[in-house]
């Protein structure tokens, strides 16, 4: 009796190559979706934590604290990444809306995030420049003196489907004009609960 060599042929190869091809055109975006969903998360948390961090710090150390973006611009800029400081020498009266190295206390610096994403901001998170204030007592205010309630929105905007879907990559960030901040994720652009800032949902 004569035994058959082991191992593939030809054909055997290229059908499992093809199927392999198939399966990995198939998970890389399903695992390309899952990692940009968890950054999404991450650095909701990230900025919440850095909010929460500046309105601490201005009550620990009796002062103002600010959460500015890098870039001090409005609109989308948040996305370049954000400074957390301690405004020592209050210049923030003179609408001096930035970290000032060797004036300031440095608390938290954010990098730029990726293209993929997007972070809006409404009252004074969306002014030019753009700025969170927490006074001594904690409550947020505008640079004028008064109270301030501001909600930031992240979003992804490589998204597609219906607005049900893409809700489920958004997150928005709601500071009260008491200071106090959470975070929650939208059913809707019209979503009392939680407001978004845009048309993110869209």
């Amino acid at each position: 009796m004569t035994r058959r060599p082991s191992g593939f042929t030809a054909i055997e190869l290229l059908i499992t190559i093809a199927v392999a091809a198939i399966l990995m055109a198939i998970a890389v975006p399903s695992l390309t979706q899952l990692v940009r969903n968890s950054e999404l998360t991450s650095i909701t948390n990230t900025l919440l934590a850095s909010i929460n961090g500046a309105r601490s710090e201005a009550m620990k150390r009796g002062g103002f604290a600010m959460v500015v973006p890098t870039g001090n611009g409005a609109g989308d800029t948040w996305r370049n990444g954000w400074v957390v400081f301690v405004d020592v020498n209050t210049n923030n009266n003179n609408n001096i809306f930035s970290y000032q190295s060797g004036n300031d206390v440095l608390v938290f610096s954010q990098e730029q995030l990726g293209s993929y994403f997007s972070i809006v901001g409404s009252n004074t998170a969306n002014d030019n420049p753009a700025y969170i204030l927490f006074d001594p007592s904690g409550y947020s205010k505008t640079k004028i003196g008064g109270f301030g309630d501001v909600t930031l929105t992240l979003s992804r905007n490589d998204v597609t489907g219906s607005p049900t879907y893409k809700c489920r990559e958004v997150r928005s960030i709601v500071i009260e004009k008491t200071g106090r901040a959470r975070s929650c994720t939208p059913t809707s652009n019209n979503d009392t609960a939680c407001p978004v800032v845009g048309a993110p949902c869209s």
